[in-house]
């Protein structure tokens, strides 16, 4: 131990262990070899303090410890024993108007502390005047007035710590870092970064890439832009003051903060309050309150009109018509892949639609009765056809059977489903248009909606929404049952035009159902004045269902307390042989 010693034996004893490479002139301080690294550009500075302290610092961000280590030797070799640290640094934290609220501290040997003025905004100019803590204190970014004083198209680097900051700012480059290093960086600091592009410059160490995703996360929604920038030829544990130290130079940092960001399969986590906090934008409606962007699936049984129904809303948004007769949508490019049929069917049923629709042909439709699966590069060239048109909106897939995956023999069913479902929802999102797979409903009826679709739930549960369309066989009268994540769950009210082969909504069904009930009613004790007709026969001649005998009850209660019929004993009813009030008040 040399302990004790002078500071001349305690700087020989250090330097005997070392290669010197050059003495400086104030006779004080040495470049050296550092023992800790391969090192082969004297990167180790080595000099005596004013209190005669031996001070280390390697330029690859060795720390004093393992250069020690190396040597032989303690931190008590450093120092005469007794000897308090010193202040090495201050790094003063200033509010907007450049008001100091406190500082961090940098001691020799190597520790960090913070302090603010024992009087708010003055700044002290004795050691009593300052109070080693924070409380109460508002906490800022360092160099934080020059930051909000810089353009907002300058990119802001936010660094490890105060050195950092200093010495781009040196080079007239907008830097700021937040008190006491990794780990440490608060909510409060966002705000002042909002709608700035930023550049995160990690340390090259797990504790500094850590808190680089910590910045970056906080900040995602608040900032113009945010890059994570690992700096090349960094070597470990080092920041951006070695990289600039080992030559490199501002245009080069300019650049590499300019380059495209690198796309990366880490998953990127948010914080609540950064969620919360960010302007994103509303889902992308094909057809509004209906068909939303992603994976929206129509269903129904087979010769029901599906297909009709698919090429209805192919044709209206392509030409920026109204979808099912009511609903305005905004044009857009439409790919119909109609692969069960022949182009001379599809030729006919686009020109009788095209005959009770209110618009064209517009060139926006784009048809194709033939395409290779979803695992033979069917995805691949649906992608290659939203790249080559200005506005992707809508993709339908009739019939998904045709299109989709074959089943392996490796996965259940439901992963089949979920899985397949997944790639075509994963390459819409990424677009903003909506996949539409047109799906056949299985023969039962199910007390929900979605149990009908054919197959598991795994394509129903991957979907973002589903139209699902019944009708009896024969009638014109249909219904679209619409669910949805972002659409509003809805029952419509659809009718067939056998003449154009068009659907047209009538609104919501329940609204229909009441009112065609309502319509119905009236017409038939018209048509049987004077005679008495009991319920169980009103319900066979209007072919009311059990679910709807309720309502049929309801109403005819109602028809008797505004006079347009006569309850003539319990459960029978007639026209008045007076004559009815007038039927247009009832509602």
């Amino acid at each position: 131990m040399v302990n004790g010693m002078g500071v001349t034996s305690r700087i020989q004893t250090v330097l005997s262990r070392l290669t010197v490479v050059e003495q400086r002139a104030d006779g004080k301080n040495w470049e050296c070899i550092c023992p800790s690294h391969e090192d082969t550009r004297a990167s180790l500075s080595v000099g005596v303090g004013d209190d005669g302290r031996v001070l280390l610092k390697c330029h690859r961000n060795c720390t004093t410890e393992e250069i020690l280590a190396r040597l032989g030797l303690s931190m008590s070799d450093l120092f005469e024993e007794g000897d308090k640290p010193i202040i090495s640094a201050a790094y003063d934290y200033r509010d907007e108007a450049g008001v100091l609220l406190y500082q961090a501290v940098r001691f020799v040997p190597k520790d960090f502390r913070q302090r603010r003025p024992k009087t708010p905004g003055k700044r002290p100019t004795l050691d009593e005047d300052w109070v080693w803590n924070l409380q109460g204190v508002r906490r800022v970014l360092y160099r934080l007035p020059e930051l909000l004083a810089a353009a907002f198209e300058e990119f802001v680097f936010v660094v490890e710590g105060e050195k950092d900051a200093d010495a781009l700012a040196a080079l007239g480059l907008i830097a700021t870092t937040n008190s006491m290093g990794a780990g440490k960086w608060r909510e409060e600091y966002t705000e002042s970064l909002r709608n700035r592009k930023v550049v995160v410059l990690a340390d090259n160490d797990q504790p500094g890439k850590d808190h680089a995703k910590e910045v970056a996360v906080s900040l995602a929604g608040v900032a113009k832009s945010i890059k994570i920038l690992d700096l090349p030829d960094l070597l470990p544990k080092g920041d951006v003051s070695d990289w600039l130290a080992a030559d490199h130079t501002k245009e080069e940092l300019l650049a590499l903060a300019n380059e495209p960001v690198k796309k990366s399969n880490r998953p990127i986590i948010y914080t609540l309050p950064a969620l919360l906090a960010m302007d994103l934008p509303p889902p992308k409606w094909v057809v509004p309150g209906m068909v939303c962007e992603g994976l929206p699936i129509l269903a129904g049984k087979p010769k029901l009109g599906k297909s009709f129904l698919a090429l209805n809303l192919a044709l209206t948004i392509a030409a920026g018509g109204k979808a099912i007769g009511s609903i305005p949508v905004k044009s857009g490019d439409v790919l119909y892949l109609c692969l069960e049929d022949r182009l001379r069917r599809v030729q006919d049923r686009a020109r009788k639609l095209l005959t009770g629709l209110d618009c064209g042909a517009s060139s926006r439709l784009h048809l194709s009765t033939e395409w290779p699966r979803q695992d033979r590069d069917g995805l691949v060239f649906i992608r290659e056809w939203m790249d080559s048109v200005p506005a992707p909106t809508l993709v339908i897939i009739d019939v998904w059977a045709r299109f989709r995956t074959p089943t392996g023999n490796s996965r259940s069913q439901y992963d089949h489903d979920y899985e397949t479902a997944a790639e075509v929802k994963t390459m819409a999102d990424a677009v903003g248009a909506a996949v539409m797979p047109v799906h056949h409903c299985k023969k039962a009826a199910a007390e929900d909606a979605l149990e009908e679709i054919s197959g598991t739930f795994g394509l129903a549960g991957c979907a973002d929404g589903a139209l699902i369309l019944t009708r009896a066989r024969g009638e014109c009268e249909a219904n679209l049952f619409v669910v949805g994540r972002d659409v509003e769950e809805d029952d419509l009210a659809l009718e067939f035009d056998p003449k154009t082969c068009c659907w047209f909504s009538h609104g919501k069904a329940k609204e229909r159902t009441e009112s065609l009930l309502k319509q119905n009613l009236i017409a038939l004790f018209k048509s049987n004045a004077g005679a008495v007709l009991p319920k169980s026969e009103i319900a066979a001649t209007l072919k009311i269902g059990e679910d709807k005998l309720q309502m049929m009850a309801t109403y005819l209660t109602r028809m008797v307390n505004e006079g347009l019929i006569e309850r003539v004993r319990q459960g029978q009813f007639r026209w008045p042989i007076n004559g009815a009030a007038d039927t247009e008040t009832f509602q």
